[in-house]
């Protein structure tokens, strides 16, 4: 084993100490096959150096003069940065390079890790198999490393437990520090977007320098979600600062290579959005950090969540996380997760979502999380299909369209108009039938003429979905009359009075060139699908309406042993109160009426194709009766045929009869010809003779 490094003491610390006291420290020697990092560890540990006990330390910065002065070694204290510098420079060879008298021999030093190993022990589960060593670097929380050694060998939680609890603490005797119990599975450098020109990492030129955590328990979705904000508060940080430090509005500063502002002399401005991380490679990482096993990180959602609440009860704990995700009202997110958690408004707990809502918005704006709490009444979810892509499950969530101007998927459209996007083709006449019919919510809408109705539509943006007083009025008016109509007239024959209650008209794709409300649902999450599917909208746009007409026959069946879901029925929540229930009740008096006029009409085609079954069953009769008569004359036709087969075959078998003995008779003839003439020849003979 060869050496291949040796440093005095006094390369440390340059005109910081007299000799006298230098001399008293060892040699740092590293020999072959060791590591840099755990040799500059002991080193300090067998000369009573504590790189812990003084941070405030003049040595805090190495290479570097102090006037303090200090005449034994027990009392020198570095802090880690030390420690970190001595490591660093020795792995970048800087006292090879920088010192002559140093003892070198020739080899290069190879340094796998930065970070020295302080506890290194083995272990094995409680049936005795050995696990290996257990390794903390310095620096690493134990949390972390009890993580990464459970996953390594398949022990439970109940062993890491057992392990962070055994060596964290006084009683340990390895005078660890431990601030927390949850682990952090992942934290990395990202390399950045080509497009990037902000701050770069330290120890990556191509990386961001923010780091990206994604804790143990924790989504990589909103992991990634939010280093994207941090990368976006950074360029809005940096551009402020540029702008206070610009005097003159055609010239800006950049960022050189030092990360220090220098003024310029461009008539550009500094464009904030290129600092930001872009959809696609956010959702990207997300999916790679999903299908890195080594990682074993839990991956339920590629969508991130805006804001996540944590709710607790007082009697049973934990309910659960409130997670309000990209494109998703926060109103319409609480409503989900009570449902999902079967929490209701009860007696002892009135107006329970309303609470929760508040504190849902008050903890978000706390936390500096945006969110549009401008919508309190929740929407109920009209449809959502499930697909599983690159291994994460994934859920396309469609709710129906309403007065708001402000869409949750694409909040910065102030026209609620999304352009078609280049190559795509508006959708087909029939398509926009059926989303007129499946795609709106029946109460706001006349899907025969394709309008709004009265109340309803942009041009009433401020009016909610659940009550508007003109509007319900008029459905229930007009559904009264229906219903006195039907009194007087057999099969509801009447029809509604569209030109009363209808108001603008439906946007298609054809006319407006805007995407339809139902495929900009399917844009949104097909843009969150990286990489995106081919045949994405096309695909999942019919799999959505397919969904959509399933969901409205099925609100209006039985959903159980106790019968309908009333709720589920009126597209109410099943917290509502009263009011809003029979707000509810009035606006889809329209939806019914349609129902019952169509169901009229299906009624009338019933009975018209009854009538006409009824002429043709009579015709049939008589064809039967025919047909009976025809039957019976072929039958006595059969009769009368088979008698004279009978006769025939009596005649054939007399004919057979004579046949054989008309063959016999000439056989006998035959032979008494033959005797005759054998007779005369023999007379002949004789008589000559």
């Amino acid at each position: 084993n060869r050496v291949i490094h040796n440093n005095p003491p006094s390369s440390f610390f340059i005109d910081s100490y007299d000799e006298s006291s230098l001399t008293q420290l060892t040699m740092l020697t590293i020999w072959e096959h060791e590591e840099p990092a755990d040799v500059v560890y002991k080193w300090l540990k067998q000369n009573q150096i504590d790189s812990n006990s003084n941070p405030e330390s003049p040595f805090s910065k190495p290479f570097s003069k102090s006037t303090t002065k200090s005449t034994t070694p027990s009392d020198i204290s570095f802090s880690n940065q030390l420690q970190d510098e001595i490591i660093k420079k020795i792995c970048n060879n800087y006292f090879q390079r920088e010192n002559s008298n140093l003892i070198y021999s020739g080899l290069s030093i190879t340094c796998k890790r930065r970070k020295p190993v302080i506890v290194s022990i083995p272990l094995s589960d409680e049936k005795g198999r050995n696990l290996g060593l257990f390794t903390l670097l310095a620096g690493e929380e134990m949390a972390d490393a009890a993580r990464a050694f459970a996953l390594r060998n398949q022990v439970g939680t109940n062993f890491r437990a057992s392990l962070i609890h055994s060596l964290c603490g006084d009683h340990s005797g390895y005078n660890l520090t431990c601030t927390r119990l949850r682990a952090l599975a992942v934290k990395r450098a990202v390399a950045c977007h080509p497009s990037y020109q902000g701050p770069k990492h330290v120890d990556s030129p191509d990386a961001y320098n923010i780091e990206l955590e994604v804790w143990e328990d924790e989504e990589p979705a909103d992991a990634v979600y939010r280093l994207s904000l941090k990368l976006k508060k950074q360029a809005q940080d940096i551009k402020l600062k540029l702008l206070k430090k610009s005097n003159h509005r055609n010239k800006q500063f950049i960022l050189n290579s030092n990360n220090s502002s220098e003024l310029m002399d461009d008539t550009s401005v500094y464009d904030v959005s290129k600092d930001e991380m872009p959809l696609a490679f956010r959702q990207g990482l997300i999916f790679n950090l999903c299908n890195d096993l080594e990682l074993a990180l839990t991956c339920t959602r590629p969508i991130p969540a805006l804001f996540t609440l944590d709710l607790k009860n007082e009697k049973s704990g934990d309910i659960g996380q409130v997670a309000v995700l990209e494109g998703q009202r926060p109103s319409d997110a609480l409503h989900g997760f009570m449902k999902e958690k079967q929490l209701a408004q009860v007696f002892k707990h009135p107006n329970l979502r309303r609470r929760l809502f508040h504190r849902l918005c008050s903890a978000a704006q706390d936390a500096g999380r945006t969110l549009d709490c401008s919508q309190r009444v929740p929407r109920i979810l009209a449809a959502e299909v499930e697909l599983t892509y690159s291994g994460v499950k994934s859920f396309l969530q469609y709710y129906f369209p309403d007065n708001s101007l402000i869409d949750p998927l694409y909040p910065d459209i102030t026209d609620g108009c999304m352009a078609i996007p280049h190559g795509v083709e508006p959708i087909s006449e029939t398509d926009e039938i059926t989303i007129a019919r499946y795609g709106y919510d029946q109460s706001t809408v006349d899907p025969v003429t394709r309008r709004w109705l009265v109340g309803y539509g942009p041009s009433h943006s401020s009016s909610s979905t659940t009550s508007t007083p003109s509007t319900t009025s008029t459905s229930l008016n007009q559904l009264n009359q229906n219903q006195n109509h039907s009194k007087n007239n057999s099969l509801f024959e009447s029809e509604l009075q569209q030109e009363e209650i209808v108001g603008d008209l439906l946007p298609t794709e054809a006319r407006t060139g805007c995407l339809s409300p139902t495929r900009r649902a399917v844009v949104f999450f097909c843009d969150r699908l990286i990489p995106t599917p081919s045949n994405c909208l096309h695909d999942l746009h019919v799999a959505l309406l397919g969904s959509l007409m399933r969901g409205d026959g099925s609100r209006w069946i039985k959903a159980g042993p106790v019968g309908i879901d009333y709720y589920q029925m009126l597209r109410c929540p099943n917290d509502a109160p009263l009011p809003e229930v029979k707000n509810r009740m009035k606006s889809i008096g329209h939806e019914v009426g349609v129902l019952v006029q169509n169901t009229s009409k299906t009624v009338q085609y019933i009975t018209n194709l009854t009538n006409e079954g009824l002429s043709s069953f009579n015709e049939a009769n008589q064809s039967l009766y025919q047909a009976q008569a025809s039957l019976k004359a072929a039958s006595d036709m059969l009769k009368s045929a088979n008698q004279t087969i009978q006769v025939a075959k009596h005649y054939l078998s007399s004919s057979y009869h004579s046949q054989l003995s008309f063959i016999y008779s000439m056989s006998s003839t035959e032979t008494l010809f033959q005797s005759l003439r054998t007779r005369l020849l023999n007379i002949c003979n004789e008589t000559i003779m």
